[in-house]
């Protein structure tokens, strides 16, 4: 794979065999963002299992409940595959809004999943 970018001068430097990844290192904010997706994956499992406990407290995503219902305990699994794939795919957009608001998202769900349980 070859990477291509203009530097300020206005030439085109190219560098071969490097990929995305490379530039995730060198974002110590990206890195954040993703050890934050990745412990909000962990959280929203647990405490998604832990809200479905209550009384009178339903799964309201629609694909979830569907996996939740042909899977049984093992209904985080399709999450995982999806999760993977985000993992593979954003470092390739070298945008930190992507991430941000996925790290946004998933922090109110499972605030959310919290305050449901707390009732």
């Amino acid at each position: 794979m070859v990477r291509a970018w203009t530097s300020f001068t206005g030439t085109t430097v190219v560098k071969p065999g490097l990929f995305a990844w490379s530039w995730l290192v060198e974002r110590r904010v990206y890195r954040l963002m993703f050890l934050l997706f990745a412990g909000l994956q962990v959280a929203d499992v647990i405490t998604t299992n832990f809200a479905l406990g209550v009384r009178g407290i339903w799964e309201a995503n629609p694909i979830v409940a569907f996996a939740q219902a042909h899977l049984g305990e093992a209904w985080w699994l399709p999450k995982l595959g999806v999760v993977g794939i985000v993992f593979l795919i954003a470092p390739m957009t070298k945008r930190l809004w992507p991430m941000a608001f996925a790290v946004s998202y998933y922090a109110v769900i499972v605030c959310d999943n919290i305050a449901w349980t707390t009732l």
